[in-house]
């Protein structure tokens, strides 16, 4: 087989594989859209991110930490405080990490657990888009 029609495959592969795996990452289970009121959020060009968070949640502080390192802003919703919109939004665990988009309120992206390489740097290139 020739070298570099194997090297072509190997490469499909792994991007496949890479495609695959950030599907995954992405949580499955996160509201399709969110209603912007909620959150205080007008309508406008550009898009938010959300973060749902709990009290003691290690996952949470870390997307905290790794938000704020890549200075990307975003609102926090702890649901002790605001139960009513952790049931609105069918949070049945924290982080759940949303970037929604401001003129329709359509979630783009949404994470449920601690961030891996990339997953930061997708929710960031998503708000500052």
């Amino acid at each position: 087989m020739d070298r570099w029609l194997l090297a072509g495959i190997v490469v499909a592969i792994v991007f496949a594989a890479w495609g695959a795996s950030r599907w995954l990452r992405e949580t499955q289970d996160a509201p399709d859209r969110v209603d912007l009121e909620d959150f205080g959020l007008e309508r406008v060009p550009g898009n938010a991110a959300v973060i749902f968070t709990s009290p003691y949640c290690l996952a949470c502080g870390a997307w905290v930490e790794a938000l704020d390192a890549a200075d990307t802003p975003y609102l926090r919703i702890d649901v002790k405080e605001r139960p009513d919109l952790a049931r609105r939004y069918r949070v049945r665990q924290t982080p759940l990490v949303l970037a929604v988009r401001r003129d329709s309120g359509e979630v783009a992206a949404a994470y449920d657990s601690a961030p891996e390489a990339g997953d930061v740097a997708h929710v960031s290139a998503l708000v500052a888009a």
